[in-house]
């Protein structure tokens, strides 16, 4: 399987083209205009077919707080950015046949005094707030096991915000105010597709 990405400003091809994986790397300079279009087209590497339903992300690389931005590709396995920032991208198709592996969080919470916590709820959100909607798929909740371990599996990649709370109420996810307290205690972890990655959490105070 792979995927191709062009950039295009002030209607002049720039430069791209490097492809692996699903994982196209954008880069061009305009000089008409600030913003343009990345377009492209996933396709099955054995058959040649489009691949239609595919999850594209894309990142601007170098940014100390990187949004990201997604689309679908259509029925042709195309799929477009409009009004996109000059400047180098990472673009990434998310599919099962494209991503080898699930993306992965593992980690272990402990209290104070080095306990496993499993009385505590971890949280994963989305460092961009564009995400915080009800029901979004990046915003996830776990209960860590006796030993204080916990798994988020099928994370779509993205820099998250990882925490953990003792309690919960029904709908507190889609409640904005109480993902600005989460954010406020949370620690950001970087997930790119296909990747395992481990995050500890310590809770500052033992509980009794």
């Amino acid at each position: 399987m792979r995927s191709s990405a062009l950039g295009l400003l002030a209607g002049i091809f720039a430069v791209l083209v490097y492809q692996t994986a699903g994982v196209a790397k954008v880069a061009w300079h305009g000089q008409q205009s600030s913003t343009g279009m990345i377009l492209g087209r996933v396709v099955d590497d054995a058959t040649g077919q489009p691949m239609a339903g595919v999850r594209v992300t894309r990142w601007r690389l170098g940014a100390g707080n990187p949004t990201q931005h997604e689309v679908i590709t259509n029925e042709r396995g195309r799929f477009l950015y409009r009004d996109v920032e000059a400047g180098v991208w990472r673009v990434v198709a998310e599919h099962p046949a494209l991503t080898p592996r699930p993306t992965t969080l593992t980690g272990l919470l402990i209290d104070a005094l080095g306990r496993p916590a499993p009385d505590y709820h971890v949280f994963i959100l989305p460092d961009d707030r564009r995400w915080w909607t009800a029901g979004n798929r990046r915003i996830r909740q776990a209960r860590p096991a006796q030993d204080g371990t916990f798994e988020f599996v099928g994370v779509p990649p993205g820099t998250y915000l990882v925490a953990a709370v003792t309690d919960v109420e029904p709908g507190d996810l889609d409640d904005p105010g109480f993902l600005d307290l989460l954010a406020g205690s949370a620690r950001p972890v970087p997930l790119g597709a296909g990747e395992a990655r481990v995050r500890n959490l310590q809770i500052a105070s033992a509980r009794d």
